[in-house]
């Protein structure tokens, strides 16, 4: 237990100063609780990633925080990705809440994209999942926090 507690803290402390290098601000209360990301993805049909944890939400306003960028590096053909914050059920990861679709590219080295979902609930067991819609082949990455 005291090995996955350090673990857990010593990630979030990464998240969070990989995103306030990058000049993403996020809650001075918020927790980094987990990481996405991929290369290289191309889109056959619908697919997912999820983020690389799951968590179990206590948050003081009900919201999940994102960070993060995304981008096909072909500014004609901008990266079109939908994030959800899904649930674990019986049935698999399911999006019980608003998903967020963001279409854009934004580099790993200059300004990220933000989202907050607000209206989740607490004590549910969670991760972020990212849908690919994009043409183009598209990298990303990012971090999620709650406060």
């Amino acid at each position: 237990m005291k090995k996955s507690i350090k673990n857990l803290t010593t990630l979030a402390i990464f998240c969070m100063v990989a995103a306030c290098s990058l000049g993403v601000t996020a809650d001075a209360h918020a927790v980094g609780v987990a990481y996405y990301g991929t290369t290289q993805w191309t889109n056959y049909g619908p697919q997912y990633i999820y983020s690389t944890s799951s968590w179990t939400t206590n948050s003081t306003n009900n919201s999940v925080t994102i960070n993060g960028w995304q981008n096909t590096g072909v500014s004609s053909m901008p990266a079109n990705e939908v994030y959800a914050v899904v649930e674990s059920s019986v049935f698999g990861w399911s999006s019980n809440w608003v998903e967020w679709p963001c279409t854009g590219n934004y580099t790993s080295g200059g300004t990220w994209y933000g989202h907050q979902f607000i209206g989740i609930p607490n004590n549910k067991t969670v991760k972020i999942r990212v849908e690919n819609k994009s043409i183009q082949t598209v990298d990303l990455a990012g971090n999620a926090y709650q406060s």
